[in-house]
């Protein structure tokens, strides 16, 4: 029954991505009441983890309130993930749940289990990727070492595995793990990134790496390098109709602060306001960044009270957050304290600095990475990649639910055939990428060729079919452009 429950969570999982809100509900309904039966232990996390996808399913229902009582529910019965049922499954499921709430911090444990789990089972391709998760919930929350340790590992055995999509989401969050520790390391990382999508024509792809450079500039002083790349990023997301407001404010943001850093305070506030109309309705981490921004700008340019009022702003939108990163809040509380101290309000700031203690002692309290992967034995078998020509723009001919369509028919064949799993996609604004994974990679694409061949989202779609560390490319027929 404890499979069942959890097939059927799955199944809402994905009936919630292609937006099939009813049939989400009614999946996560029908596996708490399929949970009845089980364990105390195990009700307990089938419980919480429909729990999880239910506060997601309110949430993009526009029911905020039952919305955050669910998440409230849930959180509350979750066990630490050492302490749940050692499925991998199961931890898979917890993990994307948690991370869509924006729970980075009560994912980290999942994570880490899953990783032990299947180190144990020698699933190198799984690894690699709940190492990207927890690298990147690392990072939301703040702790960038343990970050580095994570995503380095992660990208070990990514660079064994050709072309594949990820690789350059984990340079670019193993770049931001490292720029205030090993800046030299960290541009490397983010150049390559970039590099890799221009090299596909990617540009608005290649943004996030253009961004990130621009700020490890800024903070070199560097400052007409940050530009460049700056403007460059503005440039491409200004032409796009499809880029999130979030990336417009936060581009924005860092322009304002790179004018800081030059001393060019109006310009900086020029460009703060401009970023703080576009994410106030957003709010998030990306709006106290802002406010923290602004109050960055005041205080360099000698108005500690304005300064005071704008950091701590920053300070309260960030302790909003679910998973708050806690390195940028005890930055902007450590100028809080500085701001109020400097303005006479030393009782205020003798506040402000217990507060910062207790951040501190929350960030020391989540334990060092300890892993050894060195024993493990890096698959030696075969994958195929399809590349397919749309991503998540909308207003594309095909969308989410042909995607996870075809999903399920190449799932289904190579299980058929025996020859293999599908292992999920990857999307990025210009192109999916589907992966499968089997013991011959030319043989994984003789299962599944057909399937491509009928299908007209296929057409001209790049397959790159691997074996080891050999692969070789082909295009799949179609009309040319």
């Amino acid at each position: 029954m404890w499979q069942k429950c959890l097939a059927v969570l799955a199944s809402g999982a994905d009936q919630l991505k292609q937006g099939n809100g009813a049939a989400a509900e009614r999946a996560f309904a029908a596996a708490l009441l399929m949970a009845r039966p089980l364990p105390p232990e195990q009700v307990r996390d089938i419980s919480s983890l429909a729990l999880c996808n239910l506060s997601l399913l309110r949430s993009r229902q526009g029911r905020g309130e039952e919305a955050q009582q669910l998440r409230e529910q849930a959180t509350a019965g979750l066990a630490d993930g050492r302490d749940c049922a050692q499925d991998a499954l199961f931890h898979h499921l917890m993990v994307g749940a948690l991370m869509d709430l924006g729970e980075f911090r009560r994912a980290i444990p999942f994570c880490e289990q899953s990783i032990q789990l299947e180190k144990e089972w020698n699933e190198p391709d799984a690894i690699a990727e709940m190492l990207w998760r927890a690298g990147t919930c690392y990072n939301r929350v703040g702790l960038r070492d343990h970050a580095a340790v994570t995503l380095r590992e992660a990208l070990k055995l990514f660079r064994k595995q050709t072309g594949d999509p990820r690789l350059p989401a984990v340079l670019l969050n193993l770049g931001n793990a490292l720029r205030k520790s090993s800046p030299a390391e960290a541009e490397a990382h983010y150049q390559e990134a970039a590099d890799w999508y221009v090299a596909k024509a990617q540009l608005e792809s290649a943004t996030p790496a253009w961004v990130n450079l621009g700020v490890l500039c800024s903070e070199q002083g560097r400052h007409a390098e940050a530009l460049a790349h700056y403007e460059k990023t503005l440039r491409v997301r200004e032409r796009s109709p499809h880029t999130p407001p979030e990336r417009m404010g936060t581009s924005l943001n860092n322009m304002a602060n790179c004018q800081r850093r030059m001393r060019k305070f109006d310009d900086a506030l020029h460009f703060v306001d401009r970023a703080l109309a576009t994410l106030k309705p957003i709010g998030g981490t990306s709006l106290a960044s802002t406010y923290g921004t602004r109050g960055l700008i005041f205080r360099d340019d000698g108005h500690d009270a304005e300064a005071v009022e704008w950091l701590a702003k920053a300070c309260a939108e960030h302790e909003k957050q679910p998973s708050p990163s806690l390195d940028m809040l005890a930055d902007d509380m450590e100028n809080l304290v500085a701001a109020l101290k400097r303005v006479g309000r030393l009782h205020e700031a003798t506040a402000a600095e217990e507060r910062l203690a207790s951040v501190r002692a929350a960030m020391k309290a989540i334990p060092e990475v300890e892993r050894d992967l060195s024993n493990m034995k890096v698959t030696t078998e075969g994958a195929i990649l399809i590349e397919l020509s749309f991503g998540s723009h909308p207003g594309n001919v095909f969308g989410k639910t042909d995607i996870v369509h075809l999903g399920r028919r190449l799932s289904e064949e190579v299980a058929m055939q025996a020859a293999g799993w599908y292992g999920g996609d990857v999307v990025i604004p210009e192109s999916t990428t589907l992966l499968l994974y089997g013991a011959d990679g030319e043989r994984l694409f003789q299962a599944v060729e057909p399937i491509l061949l009928s299908e007209a989202m296929c057409q001209r779609a790049r397959v790159t079919i691997r074996q080891g560390g050999a692969h070789r490319e082909l295009f799949l027929p179609g009309p040319v452009m």
